[in-house]
């Protein structure tokens, strides 16, 4: 039972970190308004409403951490393979998404920013940095993160400036949005990831939800939630393969997630407020100037490196375990 606790905690805790990624440093309409009226109305509205979002996101996390529990992460091309599985499952368990602008909405967002941004950057790059010897090269990264953060968000007012967060609101914003990062990162760091091992009820009744919930959302677009089945079944024979014709490579032994056991200092997390400020600080800049963010420059790119990337992940992935 505390090894079902830990691993709950391990599921709530990413699921915060992927949905401060997916939802407010992208920058989405949806949550961004929702959080504000949220704290309008009281913290507890606010709170509820997070905790909801963490939930939700539990149910994309929880596929995420079960295969890698199963596979193990060797490299590169496990994590994007895995996180693969995790950006199929936030646009198509509980929102229709991949099927809007099929096929482009396969990569956009689910293979480009939820794996690249969410899985590669923030669930992975950024936490690998935050125990870095190096703290000015963390607060580099900081900066650097919270200055595209400002920038990114203009995006959501391009077509009607007057649905523009004052520089108070994006303060308030960006603030509690850091807090939902800074706890994901407490509570997946101190429970370690390489135990994370599901056990068969488990993975069972998470297939069963998932289930439930793909078919519920994509019964109006069928046959589209076929051609999803076909993808993700690529990704895991993938996986099956590169572990079936090589060794299994434990994560404890391939050393490339094992960072995620030992937590950082106290003072690393403190350095979170970095995030806030410096955001705050260059969206006033944002609203001074007028600036606003041309889309294309960020999600071309980064259509172009999401569907290279998974190409490239599942061959060299078997072919490292040959």
């Amino acid at each position: 039972m505390q090894d079902f606790a830990r691993r709950l905690q391990q599921v709530f805790g990413s699921a915060l970190i992927l949905a401060f990624f997916s939802e407010f440093f992208f920058f989405n309409e949806g949550p961004v308004s929702d959080l504000l009226a949220g704290l309008a109305e009281s913290p507890a509205a606010a709170v509820f409403g997070l905790i909801e979002l963490g939930a939700f996101y539990g149910l994309f996390a929880y596929p995420m951490l079960i295969a890698i529990g199963m596979f193990g992460i060797s490299g590169w091309a496990a994590l994007l393979l895995v996180g693969g599985i995790y950006g199929l499952a936030a646009e198509s368990l509980v929102v229709p998404l991949v099927y809007e602008a099929f096929p482009y909405s396969i990569i956009w967002t689910s293979l480009s920013w939820h794996t690249l941004i969410d899985v590669y950057f923030g669930w992975f790059i950024l936490r690998r940095i935050m125990r870095a010897e190096s703290v000015w090269g963390f607060i580099a990264m900081l900066a650097f993160t919270a200055v595209f953060w400002a920038l990114w968000s203009t995006w959501f007012w391009v077509e009607d400036v007057s649905v523009a967060l004052s520089l108070g609101e994006f303060a308030a914003f960006s603030g509690v949005a850091t807090l939902v990062l800074l706890l994901g990162m407490l509570m997946s760091d101190h429970a370690p990831l390489s135990s994370f091992r599901a056990s068969r009820p488990e993975m069972i009744l998470v297939s069963i939800i998932s289930a439930i919930f793909f078919g519920l959302t994509g019964w109006a677009y069928f046959p589209l939630p076929i051609a999803i089945l076909a993808v993700l079944g690529l990704f895991l024979a993938a996986l099956f393969i590169g572990r079936r014709i090589g060794r299994r490579k434990e994560i404890t032994e391939t050393g490339y997630l094992t960072f995620l056991d030992t937590a950082p200092g106290w003072s690393r997390y403190l350095m979170l407020a970095v995030l806030p400020i410096v955001a705050t600080g260059t969206y006033s800049i944002v609203l001074t100037t007028g600036f606003q963010v041309n889309h294309e420059i960020v999600v071309l790119p980064l259509l172009a490196a999401g569907t290279l990337s998974i190409l490239v992940a599942m061959p060299v992935y078997i072919w490292r375990h040959r």
